[in-house]
């Protein structure tokens, strides 16, 4: 057990709201904690995911953990973890999980690699169903990484963390809203840009990469770097990493890697599609899609599962097999070029340093280091008396001043012939501007974390102020000071003004009495209401498992959100 697990230790042997037997503390999270428990009405062993108790009273956790248990409570597959109870009250907030035995794609792909071509298009596939039920369902993952995934000891995989998913049809996304793991987002993602069903494929194909090469496609120093690198690199080919990944299986990685969301596959099941027929045949290969700019050099165009091709050279059409064609003359004749071109070059650089040494009535010039000093004209009246001509180019500069010469072509030291006594040598010198600027880009609407990424990469500091607004849903952004369109300089600070949402929305409160108890919670969740503390009691009229009553009245007005609803449920008829 770890340092973090030991302050949860207390937990063991506890019993949660009379039914949940704490057996083990599994993993702690950011903002949870996972626990191993037994649970004693239903004889099963679940795993509860905890909030962690400093985040008891932050309203944007909660909100996170309600938008985790409503994303799978709609939700229903072989390869997605299933919800069976949720608490939101008092100190009791939690959600319980089914239990899974096994461990993260993460520990497996560390322990296993390389996986192998064939199990990684295995897991894809399961990856991909899962995500096809979820797309079905109008949920959105955002967020899907080796971590989020568990492997069971039958080879099943089961996708989980529906932390910030994002549901369609709900009045607003969830507040509070973390942007994913950088090594696995999407560029709109990372660019601020609205998520779609497209993002999830994105991180699907970074996985696949990782797992087929066992190489990250992007690697930097911080993680606004390699954010960056999603949105404007393009990733070095998976076969030149791992030349035993078939071309199909390539083109598939790179389609899903796609810059642009439209030239992705249309849909999980696609890719499902196009995975399945490289898994029979791995000398398939896809034909180029027309009028496509494609994720890399032309020659290795993206994936169009609709027209597999056999890769050519096998056969010949009258069943011969072809020949290869030698490439030894080729090289040669590259080879004897590249030698005849170095060779003059070598002559001709032999020459001229020959010449600048020995020739009569030639001067010797030494440039002098210029690098952080003032640009102004009496040094370049002064340099001019040393046979030097300075060519200016101004360039904008975070670091140096304005009017300091930034860099200098020759160096500092080297030296230049020079003919006669009034001749000058050019020194390119480059002189700083200022610090760079940049008009401020339209970030109203955008999720703040995303414009914060966007607005940091620009160099400047972000300040947040929250506000209440009935308009821009909790999480994004109203307004942001300087406006949109004005000139910002890197260094200068941008406020993003945030929205907490609706101050408080009442609506009439749902009946669930006489309901199962789990579809109860599931529909005071569906109602934005919070599940709050859960009773139970003998009763000679109500079945075992339903709700007998309700802390609030059908019908009265109640504010969501953050209204606990307490149930009574029935044990049935005593003795």
């Amino acid at each position: 057990m770890t340092r973090a697990q030991d302050a949860y230790a207390h937990l063991i042997g506890k019993v949660i709201d009379d039914r949940y037997e704490i057996m083990q503390v599994k993993g702690i999270g950011g903002m949870a904690v996972v626990l191993k428990a037994r649970d004693r009405v239903k004889g099963r062993v679940v795993a509860i995911k905890m909030l962690n108790e400093k985040y008891s009273n932050d309203s944007a956790a909660i909100r996170r953990f309600v938008n985790e248990s409503k994303a799978i409570a709609l939700l229903s597959s072989d390869h997605i973890v299933d919800i069976y109870d949720v608490a939101f009250t008092g100190r009791s907030k939690y959600i319980v999980m089914e239990y899974i035995e096994g461990i993260t794609l993460r520990e497996y792909m560390l322990r296993n690699a390389p996986i192998g071509v064939d199990r990684a298009m295995e897991f894809a596939i399961q990856i991909l169903t899962a995500l096809k039920h979820a797309h079905e369902k109008g949920v959105v993952h955002r967020d899907i990484k080796p971590q989020n995934i568990m492997v069971q000891a039958n080879g099943r995989l089961k996708v989980t963390d529906f932390g910030i998913a994002q549901i369609s049809n709900t009045s607003q996304n969830p507040a509070g809203v973390a942007l994913g793991t950088v090594y696995y987002i999407s560029p709109e993602q990372a660019s601020g840009k609205t998520t779609t069903f497209s993002s999830d494929i994105y991180s699907v194909g970074v996985m696949l990469y990782e797992m087929a090469t066992g190489k990250l496609p992007f690697e930097g120093d911080t993680p606004l770097s390699i954010a960056m690198m999603q949105v404007n690199n393009q990733p070095v080919r998976p076969r030149k990493i791992n030349p035993s990944i078939p071309q199909g299986l390539e083109q598939i990685i790179l389609r899903a890697m796609n810059k642009a969301p439209e030239h992705r596959f249309r849909s999980a099941g696609v890719m499902i599609r196009a995975l399945e027929m490289v898994r029979k045949d791995k000398t398939v290969v896809f034909e180029e899609p027309k009028n496509q700019v494609p994720v890399s050099p032309p020659a290795d165009a993206a994936a169009v599962p609709a027209k597999p091709v056999k890769t050519p050279g096998k056969n010949s059409e009258n069943g011969e097999k072809r020949s290869p064609r030698t490439m030894f003359p080729v090289i040669m004749g590259v080879t004897t070029a590249f030698l005849l071109v170095a060779l003059i070059a070598g002559g001709i650089l032999l020459m001229s340093l020959l010449g600048l040494a020995g020739e009569d009535g030639d001067h010797l010039v030494r440039v002098p280091g210029l690098v952080g000093t003032e640009y102004s004209e009496v040094l370049r009246d002064s340099l001019k008396n040393q046979h030097i001509n300075l060519v200016v180019t101004e360039v904008n500069n975070d670091v140096f001043d304005k009017g300091i010469i930034v860099t200098q072509n020759p160096a500092a030291g080297q030296t230049r012939k020079i003919a006669a006594e009034d001749g000058l040598i050019d020194v390119k010198i480059e002189v700083s501007a200022g610090r760079s600027n940049f008009k401020m880009p339209s970030v109203v609407n955008k999720e703040y974390r995303q414009a914060r990424i966007l607005l940091e990469s620009y160099g400047v500091e972000i300040k947040i102020e929250e506000e209440f607004s009935t308009d821009v849903v909790a999480g994004y952004v109203i307004a942001s000071t300087p406006d949109e369109g004005k000139t910002v300089n890197s260094g200068d600070v941008v406020t993003l003004y945030v929205s907490k949402g609706a101050e408080t929305n009442y609506t009439p409160m749902i009946n669930v009495v006489g309901a199962e108890e789990g579809d109860a919670k599931r529909k005071l969740l569906k109602a934005e209401f919070v599940v709050g503390e859960i009773t139970r009691e003998y009763s000679e009229e109500v079945p075992a498992g339903c709700v007998i009553r309700q802390s609030i009245e059908p019908g009265t007005s109640t504010a969501q959100r953050y209204t606990p609803v307490s149930l009574v449920v029935s044990l049935g008829p005593k003795g």
